[in-house]
């Protein structure tokens, strides 16, 4: 038992070692996904950076990120993702996630987002099985590339090592960010914003 908590123990501290402080962290435009994670104790939470610059346009960006139909092809390990309610003049919606991450219980999210076309998706959980999972998706037009960029702050209701969901995030997000630049540029269909 010792042994186990010792190696526990090692393998916690290690994860925090290699975890960047987010204070201060800016992350470098590319093409390639950037990801930093930063623990705080105090409060439990992860909160998450990343980005990468898209060469296509905002509005090619915007159609691929806030599609509900095909989140489950963009998105790591996504079940499905389902409208639940929907503002008539398209300002905000309430969406079902379900979620079933490698080394981490399956869970269902509802999040409820707010929509400036474009430009930002702001998501706050309303219920489910994690504690916290708030944030947004930032578009930004540099020349002919959209600069993509996600922050959050997210926590589970139950007791996950740090090392895991840090394990979970470094794998996951690069997936995740690259296939939205994959689809971004293969969009024909984008609806003006």
């Amino acid at each position: 038992m010792r042994l186990i908590r010792f190696i526990m123990f090692r393998a916690a501290l290690l994860a925090l070692c290699l975890t960047p402080s987010m204070s201060g962290l800016a992350l470098e435009a590319s093409d390639e996904p950037t990801i930093a994670t930063s623990y705080d104790s105090k409060a439990d939470t992860t909160q998450i950076r990343a980005s990468i610059v898209i060469k296509a346009s905002p509005k090619s960006v915007w159609f691929t990120l806030s599609d509900c139909d095909n989140a489950p092809k963009v998105i790591p390990d996504l079940e499905s993702c389902k409208v639940i309610e929907r503002d008539p003049a398209s300002r905000w919606d309430i969406r079902e996630h379900v979620i079933s991450p490698r080394l981490l219980p399956r869970f269902k999210t509802i999040v409820r987002n707010e929509f400036t076309p474009c430009q930002r998706l702001k998501f706050k959980l309303l219920e489910g099985d994690l504690r916290l999972s708030d944030g947004s998706w930032t578009l930004k037009a540099q020349g002919d590339t959209t600069l993509l960029s996600y922050e959050a702050v997210i926590a589970t209701k139950i007791s996950v090592p740090q090392f895991i969901i840090t394990q979970s995030i470094e794998s996951d997000f690069p997936k995740m960010l690259k296939a939205i630049q994959k689809t971004s540029l293969q969009q024909t269909k984008a609806p003006a914003c």
